[in-house]
């Protein structure tokens, strides 16, 4: 089956020295780094989690939609700071930046104003989007891959996003407008914090199981476990113990 992502993409600038990402209209998505040696972020993540960093909540349109807020910017800001602060080490959200990483909240403000503000959105419902952790409404619609070496046999995952819109998908080389998902063959890093750091990975995963009732179970909630009620999910079920 050949995917088809658009025709028709917006240039979605994520972050200063970053890839801009092109994605179809109406596309939102909760984006999480995967920690890994293989690429810059994931690299990061590593340093402060053994399974999940939360990059943000992003959407494809900072001045379509919704009006820009008329607050100003100074009150906007000090009441989202305030919330990120509050909550950054509970979901996971740390600074993936050089200037304070793993900290609060800079890298944080930088994605409310850019996915939030500009869109019309208030401290509070920005935040909303960034603790709704229901699977309604939410599949697969960003993947981000790296080559590994010859030996890995694939791409590994490095960055996953579930919400709403077309399947956007990232390689080395930038967004690729279609892929075959049974032709490319997936890598997913798997942290198992009591037997190594560097965790082990599973090969040639299907998409069917990217979902995000699967990831929330097995890997948010394993580092967040009051995100699932107290419960914590410890592998994947296909990893044999």
């Amino acid at each position: 089956m050949l995917l088809l992502l658009s025709s028709t993409i917006i240039l979605l600038s994520l972050l200063p020295k970053q890839q801009a990402v092109m994605v179809a209209s109406n596309w939102e998505s909760l984006v999480f780094v995967l920690p890994h040696h293989s690429n810059e972020l994931s690299r990061k993540c590593a340093l402060f989690s053994d399974h999940y960093c939360l990059y943000g909540y992003l959407n494809d349109s900072y001045d379509g939609g919704r009006p820009r807020r008329n607050i100003d910017a100074r009150s906007d800001h000090e009441e989202f700071t305030t919330m990120a602060n509050r909550t950054y080490k509970e979901i996971n959200w740390f600074s993936l930046n050089s200037t304070n990483p793993g900290g609060c909240c800079g890298w944080q403000l930088n994605m409310y104003e850019k996915h939030g503000r500009r869109r019309g959105l208030s401290p509070s419902e920005y935040n909303e989007r960034l603790l709704d952790y229901s699977s309604e409404h939410k599949h697969l619609n960003y993947i981000k891959v790296v080559n590994e070496d010859i030996e890995a046999c694939g791409k590994t995952v490095v960055s996953i996003g579930f919400g709403s819109g077309r399947l956007v998908y990232e390689d080395e080389t930038g967004i690729r407008e279609t892929f075959n998902p049974n032709y490319d063959s997936f890598n997913f890093p798997i942290i198992f914090p009591e037997r190594e750091r560097e965790g082990r990975m599973v090969y040639n995963i299907d998409l069917m199981y990217f979902n995000f009732s699967w990831f929330k179970n097995y890997y948010i909630c394993t580092a967040q476990p009051w995100i699932c009620g107290g419960r914590a999910r410890q592998n994947p079920p296909w990893i044999p113990i």
